[in-house]
Parts: C-alpha cells; structure tokens; sequence
C-alpha cells in the first residue's frame, strides 16, 4: 500500500516538473518524444486527459440533448430521454462498487460514459422509430405492444453489436 502511494506521487511530481518540458523539447531540430511505460508518468497523465474529457461531458450532454429534441422534435423525448441516461449512471456505480465489489475506478471508466450516453441516445431512436412506424394503430394500448415487441429485438441486437464490437 505504501509503495503504490509513493510510487504515485513520485509520477505526480514527475508530470508537474517534467511534463511541459519535454512536450516542448527541442533541440537543434530534434523532437523530443518521451513513453513511461511504468506508470509513474503516464498515469498522471491518464488522470489529466480523463479529468479533462471529463470536463467536457456537460458540454456532450448538451449537444446530444439538442440533437434529441431536433431530430424528434419534442423537448419531452429529449428531455426524459437525457434525465433517463443520466439516471442509469447511479445504478450503473452502485453494481461496479459494492454488488461486483471493484473498487478501481479508472481512466476506461470515466470515459465509458460517453459510451452509455451514446447507446442510450440510439436506444431511444430505435423506439421513437418504432412508435411513428405504428402510428397508424389507434388504440394505444396496441400501438405500444407492437412498438415495444418489435423495438426489444432492434434493442437486444444493437446492443448485442456494441457488445461485439467491444470485445473484439
């Protein structure tokens, strides 16, 4: 545990010192390139790149909720569709921390809610596709039947795709 504090720190020190030097470094026309294999370096900078992606996330969020709101030109699917992704994040931590007990919480992580922002944002045009598409059915109960039948396949296989396309 102390060594892993340490050798933390002593990355942290070497990117505060280090880091603007040697992305600037050059010399006599020779660019300076630098890989820390170790970790020390390399997480810190890991640790700013997610700090920074994940400042911008607000600005994402953002973004897609206006995309939502145009493309299905109704700010209550846009709206409820955002708050129901963003919902799914709380859970989502909960399960990751104390039901599978994982306690690392890394760089692959923070930026994996771009990825949920993505799939949930898809998920909710595949439905709203399926719902215009039944829009000829007049009783609702039935309209929402067969848009959900047919939706819960399109769903299982695009997220069974992302799946895919992950592990590969």
């Amino acid at each position: 545990e102390e060594a892993a504090d340490q050798h933390e720190e002593t990355g942290q020190w070497l990117w505060d010192t280090y880091d603007s030097f040697l992305k600037g470094a050059s010399f006599d026309g020779v660019d300076v390139y630098f890989a820390d294999t170790e970790g020390g370096m390399s997480a810190a900078e890991q640790g700013y790149s997610a700090t920074q992606s994940f400042l911008l996330f607000p600005f994402s969020v953002l973004f897609v909720l206006v995309y939502l709101i145009y493309m299905q030109d109704s700010i209550f699917v846009g709206c409820v569709g955002i708050m129901q992704i963003l919902l799914s994040f709380v859970p989502g931590l909960i399960l990751y921390r104390y039901i599978f007990g994982t306690e690392y919480l890394g760089v692959l992580n923070l930026i994996s809610i771009y990825i949920i922002l993505g799939i949930g944002v898809d998920d909710i045009f595949v439905f709203c596709d399926q719902w215009n598409h039944n829009a000829g059915t007049k009783r609702l109960d039935l309209r929402l039947q067969q848009t959900w039948s047919t939706a819960a396949k399109n769903l299982f296989t695009t997220s069974c795709t992302t799946f895919v396309s992950f592990m590969s």
